[in-house]
């Protein structure tokens, strides 16, 4: 009686086991997590690859800057070129958390100032400054100054 007891625990342990399996086999195979470690093994094998090139990169200022997004590049810019100490960003601008993040990031230790006359908007939003004269603009961004 023991024995057929054993086997019955057996089978039932093989089949959830083999049920654990397939179901994790499932999960490996319709979910993003293999593309996912296939991609970090390969950036990390590039970089691995590359380290002297990784570690002299590191030191140098604006590192990495050419992926964020081009409005914030062209914030970069507008603030490099004509020195500004503190901005503020347009409110369609400031709305976009992303670029509000980067800019901030970015632009350090240059920073938001609710106050300051210098504001960066979209070229489709200078209508919104009709008191402000037009300092700078790039592609999409305008610099204008508040009086």
């Amino acid at each position: 009686m023991k024995s057929k007891a054993n086997q019955t625990k057996s089978k039932r342990l093989l089949y959830f086991l083999l049920l654990e399996a397939a179901v994790l086999l499932l999960v490996l195979i319709f979910t993003p997590t293999l593309h996912t470690w296939n991609y970090l093994i390969q950036s990390n094998s590039r970089a691995i690859h590359q380290l002297e090139r990784s570690f002299t990169t590191i030191f140098i200022p604006n590192t990495g800057q050419e992926v964020l997004p081009i409005n914030v590049l062209q914030i970069l810019s507008l603030l490099r070129t004509d020195n500004l100490a503190s901005y503020q960003l347009s409110k369609q601008l400031g709305q976009d958390g992303t670029i509000l993040q980067r800019i901030t990031e970015a632009a350090w230790p240059i920073r938001t100032d609710r106050k300051s006359p210098n504001v960066f908007c979209l070229l489709e939003e200078i209508k919104n400054y009709p008191d402000c004269d037009l300092i700078d603009q790039r592609e999409a961004v305008a610099l204008v100054y508040c009086h």
